[in-house]
């Protein structure tokens, strides 16, 4: 079985049934890093037993996987012994590799070994993942590509050192996955997906998928990106989401709901209140699923 040479690096909290944390071993042979808030490493002092794996506790007042994730990544750019690591979601349970179209389940530590093989050997010294949706990673014909991922992210520690304008964003709510690639692509730098590699995850919901979390992450991620925010419905919330690509064609249609519901919105300093982002989300909502959503067919009704 392959393993990494790079340290795996997770970022958890509250340590939930099925945790992966609870599963180092399956993890990586070398170094680990489980990040946790220092007020809840009691849920995981059982498993600081191993002398590969290292908790580093954070004594901060919030509670935030997007601030956690910069925290993290400026950690290790005070470490620049350390060349990369790859940064893991606790969710995640193993892996899917494409070989000439057929597909096949690896276990986890090698998934991450095969991430860091394909990073190291077509890689742009920047950072890499792999696909992230599953019927894409099916039908992969390119090894590499320019696309989006999240979930699990290796990153070159001298990239991130050289570049703290692509890191992730040290807000409490946002939708990280979505904005990172936005401000790698406004400083032209370059990120692989590597389409032969899927991650599988765990099907429970997570703490940062919540409701309220959800509508904040969606809601933060356009106002960052504005005019230039790719706007989908998707099948999984069945709600708008925010993405890279083309532009929203009827941004300012948008833009008058936030001018409305949220003042001063454009001040990424300003808090809203939760019924504030809520009526702004399913105002938002309503206008996209006009826009983008077919008309249902009448043709049965001619066919009767």
């Amino acid at each position: 079985m392959k393993t990494t040479k790079c340290p795996i690096v997770i970022p958890s909290y509250k340590n939930r049934d099925g945790n992966l944390v609870q599963h180092l071993e399956q993890v990586s042979d070398n170094k680990i890093y489980v990040f946790v808030y220092a007020d809840d490493y009691e849920n995981y002092k059982d498993y600081d037993c191993k002398p590969n794996v290292e908790f580093v506790k954070l004594n901060v007042k919030w509670r935030s996987i997007q601030k956690k994730r910069r925290y993290i990544q400026d950690y290790f750019a005070e470490r620049p012994d350390i060349e990369r690591y790859i940064m893991i979601d606790d969710d995640v349970k193993g892996g899917r590799i494409n070989n000439n179209g057929k597909t096949e389940n690896i276990d986890l530590k090698s998934a991450l070994a095969t991430l860091e093989e394909l990073h190291t050997k077509y890689g742009r010294a920047t950072v890499s993942g792999t696909e992230f949706n599953n019927l894409a990673f099916a039908h992969a014909t390119k090894i590499v590509k320019q696309n989006p991922f999240y979930q699990v992210f290796l990153f070159e520690n001298k990239w991130v050192i050289e570049h703290p304008e692509c890191r992730f964003r040290d807000m409490e709510n946002v939708a990280e996955d979505v904005v990172i690639w936005y401000d790698c692509i406004k400083h032209d730098q370059p990120f692989c997906c590597f389409q032969t590699l899927y991650f599988v995850t765990s099907d429970k919901n997570s703490i940062a998928s919540s409701s309220i979390n959800l509508i904040k992450n969606q809601i933060n991620a356009l106002r960052i990106m504005k005019n230039e925010c790719k706007i989908a419905i998707s099948s999984s919330w069945g709600c708008w989401i925010p993405g890279i690509g083309k532009p929203c064609p009827f941004y300012m249609d948008l833009k008058t709901v936030l001018d409305e519901e949220l003042p001063q919105w454009e001040n990424l300093e300003q808090s809203f209140t939760v019924p504030q982002y809520q009526s702004c989300f399913a105002k938002i909502d309503q206008i996209v699923k006009e826009k983008l959503q077919k008309p249902t067919s009448t043709l049965g009704d001619f066919l009767q």
